[in-house]
């Protein structure tokens, strides 16, 4: 038996998932739609909204508040949005770029500043050394 509890959230609340294909064609479906970028985190939202309606019929108006700037992860977002032959052998700082020229959007300063600045970081660890790598920082 369910506690009241229980069958109150499950009475207010409803949840679900997108896998990362449903996450790139709904960053793509948005930009067609709307011409409004999104990123990942946003997209699954948006997507399991969608589910929500066709599961519910429930059109009472909503907001989707966006996470995160898409440039943040401007990989994933110009893989949905441009041609892939638009993205070969760019770096990141290519590829934000070129997302930014197709949404005739200004990349956030401190995103583009980022080309800038010293890599802090170079390490690089395999699944089976992540323990001693962290470890290892944190001496």
């Amino acid at each position: 038996m369910m506690s009241k509890t229980r069958v109150r959230v499950r009475e207010l609340f409803w949840g679900g998932f997108a896998d990362d294909q449903q996450t790139v064609e709904t960053i793509k479906a948005v930009w067609e739609q709307y011409q409004y970028l999104i990123d990942p985190h946003t997209a699954v939202g948006m997507n399991v909204y969608e589910q929500y309606l066709q599961a519910t019929g429930d059109n009472t108006p909503a907001v989707v508040a966006s996470t995160a700037s898409p440039f943040k992860f401007s990989s994933d977002v110009a893989g949905a949005v441009l041609d892939g032959g638009e993205l070969a052998g760019l770096d990141e700082f290519a590829v934000m770029s070129k997302l930014g020229e197709k949404a005739g959007l200004n990349i956030p300063g401190s995103l583009a500043e980022l080309s800038q600045l010293p890599v802090r970081h170079q390490t690089v660890t395999s699944r089976d050394t992540m323990l001693d790598t962290v470890l290892e920082f944190l001496k």
